[in-house]
């Protein structure tokens, strides 16, 4: 208390400590939490998508396996389709920024760049595979914006790969196949790693290596196959191929 008998005024910046507080350090800890949840509500929503399908799904049912209440969903999304539209809104980002490592690599000779955007695109799809699954279902859903922009970069999607297709047919490295029926083939075995990769007997890493490798050795030419098997190049690879089997076959045998 004053001399004169008033409480002081408050300062924002003081704590029930006494101490100053940090606004920024606040806004931090609140925006990670926040993302946090998030991320949470997100997983487990498209979880419960993939098991009981999105007409299935309340957000009574996502709310019960969060443990947390319905009411407190609200503070996050407005209701279901709102809740869609924002996982979808963030796989978007992620094409998205595929993309645009996808365009960055452009010094990179067709197969390496083919190489480095699958491996990328199985990892993230690896990483997220129900949030896949849902974006998958949710596509024929979708409306207005959301719908041209989530169509948009999936069409510029299919045409980097398309192009590097074609360059790679160009110079020789890749086989004379159809571009676009390669691109669709191989962006369709991606794909199909949010429904069969579980990460139990292979990492994540590994199995984008693989699809990759595949991707790759599926559009080689023959000449190019034939002058690499006599190099270094070629034999380092010989080597890695037999070590993955060997480590392959470990795994397989420490899990019997």
């Amino acid at each position: 208390m004053s001399r004169n008998g008033r409480a002081p005024k408050a300062d924002a910046t003081i704590g029930v400590t006494g101490r100053p507080q940090d606004p920024d350090r606040s806004a931090d800890r609140s925006g990670l939490r926040r993302e946090l949840v998030e991320n949470e509500l997100y997983e487990t929503a498209a979880q419960l998508f993939a098991l009981k399908g999105v007409a299935g799904t309340t957000l009574q049912d996502i709310a019960s396996a969060m443990g947390v209440s319905r009411q407190a969903l609200y503070y996050y999304v407005k209701n279901k389709d709102d809740l869609i539209e924002k996982v979808v809104t963030e796989m978007i980002e992620v094409t998205r920024s595929l993309s645009e490592h996808f365009m960055a690599s452009e010094e990179l000779a067709p197969d390496e760049r083919l190489r480095a955007v699958v491996r990328a695109l199985v990892l993230q799809i690896a990483e997220r595979p129900y949030r896949h699954r849902l974006v998958t279902q949710a596509e024929s859903m979708l409306s207005g914006d959301l719908a041209r922009e989530h169509i948009a970069y999936r069409n510029r999607f299919v045409k980097d790969i398309v192009a590097t297709i074609e360059a790679g047919i160009s110079d020789g490295i890749f086989r004379p196949v159809d571009p676009f029926t390669a691109a669709m083939t191989i962006l369709g075995s991606c794909n199909w790693t949010a429904w069969w990769y579980h990460g139990d007997l292979v990492g994540a890493q590994e199995t984008a290596d693989s699809v990759a490798d595949m991707a790759v050795r599926g559009l080689i030419s023959a000449d190019r196959q034939r002058s690499s098997s006599g190099t270094a190049e070629g034999a380092l690879e010989t080597i890695r191929e037999s070590l993955s089997t060997l480590e392959r076959a470990l795994r397989k045998q420490s899990t019997d």
